[in-house]
């Protein structure tokens, strides 16, 4: 940890590659592996066959009767759309946004001890631009059950 935070202070985390490494050891997470994974593929509560990360696969209507379901929607939209001068490029795509959408969906779903919180999306979105999807579900499931709950 010293090591990490001497680099951070003399050279700062340059690349989206050092700041989810950084992340990841700071939250003590081990990262899916990208080769397994592909980035896209993280792990999931829900059987493969619903998985909340595949977006060939339509939401269960379980995960739909989840509680905070229609305020992470309204967030969901609000991030997606209001906001979008200040999110990057990228994020601005329907695969982008259905991205920001199953993992807003997916730590809450996971972690039902969690309540949600107007503000949730901008954190997913960031993670999002920065991890990848796979990586960012990682971070997102840990950092929202230690430092968000």
């Amino acid at each position: 940890m010293e090591t990490l935070k001497a680099v951070g202070v003399q050279k700062g985390f340059q690349t989206n590659e050092l700041r989810t490494q950084a992340y990841a050891r700071i939250l003590g997470v081990k990262l899916p592996d990208e080769d397994t994974h592909r980035g896209k593929n993280p792990p999931s509560v829900l059987p493969a066959c619903c998985c909340l990360t595949d977006s060939k696969c339509p939401l269960p209507d379980f995960v739909k009767n989840h509680r905070d379901w229609k305020q992470v929607e309204i967030d969901f939209v609000r991030t997606s759309t209001s906001s979008k001068s200040s999110l990057p490029s990228w994020l601005t795509g329907n695969d982008s946004q259905q991205q920001l959408r199953r993992l807003m969906h997916s730590c809450l779903f996971r972690n039902p001890q969690l309540h949600y919180f107007q503000g949730y999306g901008d954190i997913c979105a960031t993670m999002l631009a920065i991890c990848g999807e796979g990586n960012a579900f990682v971070i997102m499931n840990e950092l929202s059950r230690t430092y968000l709950k």
